[in-house]
């Protein structure tokens, strides 16, 4: 019987630069997930791995894909190249990003789904993705239970909904409790702060009309590198996701907004009187820019 190979094929597009999705891994051209965590990603010297903490085959396989990587294993220590390696990012390969395929690929936004831990006092303390923008703690539907699921899905329904267009998930998280878990709505990086911004803003009509629903604040990590080119390629895929030169310039206004808002992009006043023909032409403009840094 013949088994189909599932590694390779999104690791090679990553190398290349491309987008692609296969299984449990995806890649924009610039990091490479697994089950949404990011095993690898491309900075300006060079190429940087890790594990992600998960000494696991399908992880040593995926990673064991990219050119410059041999990892294997001996009583439960991780060799990396012949030297011992505790899976923390390293750096495996000098050189810079490979250039961004502009090969249009109908492809699912990409969460990476990275928790970070959140500590209320010496031992206590849970989970969050670095991507959330708001959670809720959940204890079940038990009569006694201080956090009833009921009351989460309804809060948490509410949240997203201000969301608009903005792609989401729930992501559940372990808490130092084993009664409770958190239940997060997170977003790709490009939307974060987009994100926030509209359920801040919802937040406030809520806040005293909710018992379980919190927003999430903690800062992002900021883009080592590329940064322009990943803007570039989110915007770009407006000509993808959207449809009509409306909605798609639409798109990559408010993704060049949310990604360079702070560099000091900003748009002429009479932006509303232009046509769409010349607001496409301008937009497409500033992407092409961006691509060539």
């Amino acid at each position: 019987m013949a088994f189909k190979k599932t590694t390779g094929i999104v690791e090679n597009a990553f190398m290349k630069g491309e987008t692609k999705r296969s299984g449990n891994s995806q890649t924009d051209g610039r990091i490479l997930l697994l089950f949404g965590n990011r095993i690898a990603e491309w900075r300006e010297d060079g190429l940087y791995i890790t594990n992600c903490g998960y000494m696991t085959p399908t992880t040593k396989n995926h990673l064991n894909e990219l050119p410059g990587v041999s990892i294997s294993q001996a009583k439960r220590v991780w060799y990396l190249n012949g030297e011992e390696w505790d899976g923390k990012w390293i750096k495996i390969q000098d050189g810079t990003p490979p250039e961004l395929s502009t090969k249009k690929t109908r492809t699912k936004p990409i969460f990476d789904m990275t928790e970070r831990w959140v500590s209320t006092n010496a031992w206590r303390g849970y989970s969050q993705p670095v991507y959330a923008v708001c959670g809720a703690n959940d204890t079940g539907d038990s009569p006694d239970s201080p956090c009833p699921t009921r009351v989460r899905v309804e809060e948490l329904m509410g949240a997203v909904k201000a969301l608009g267009k903005i792609p989401w998930k729930y992501h559940v998280c372990e808490t130092s409790n084993v009664f409770s878990k958190g239940v997060f709505v997170i977003v790709p990086p490009a939307f974060i702060k987009e994100a926030r911004e509209k359920f801040a803003a919802y937040f406030e009509t809520v806040r005293y009309n909710t018992s379980l629903l919190y927003s999430v604040t903690e800062e992002v990590p900021e883009e080592k590198e590329g940064n322009g080119k990943v803007v570039a390629m989110v915007a770009a895929m407006g000509d993808i996701f959207a449809e009509g030169t409306e909605a798609q310039n639409d798109w990559k206004k408010r993704m060049l907004e949310a990604g360079l808002g702070n560099a000091g992009l900003s748009f002429p006043e009479d932006w509303h009187t232009l046509t769409e023909e010349e607001k496409k032409k301008r937009l497409d403009g500033v992407i092409n820019i961006l691509n060539e840094k």
